[in-house]
């Protein structure tokens, strides 16, 4: 399951991001990294855009982004 699974309002625990290195990176220092919980506040209406709570801040994910964290719920 990834985030673009969620419906809105669901909590999650982050189980893996298989992105590319840098990508990687950024997301970390974002608070999206494994074992981290992540809520899941809005997605647009075409599924394109998701905006999640991570660390205490609102997050916007693409939709090639979001599929690639893949998520537990709680």
């Amino acid at each position: 399951m990834n985030i673009t699974d969620l419906t809105e309002g669901d909590r999650c625990l982050v189980d893996t991001v298989s992105c590319p290195a840098d990508l990687q990176e950024r997301l970390f220092s974002l608070h999206i990294r494994s074992g981290e919980q992540i809520k899941l506040l809005k997605r647009s209406f075409f599924r394109k855009t998701f905006l999640v709570l991570a660390g205490g801040s609102k997050i916007a994910l693409g939709k090639e982004v979001a599929a690639c964290i893949s998520v537990k719920k709680i």
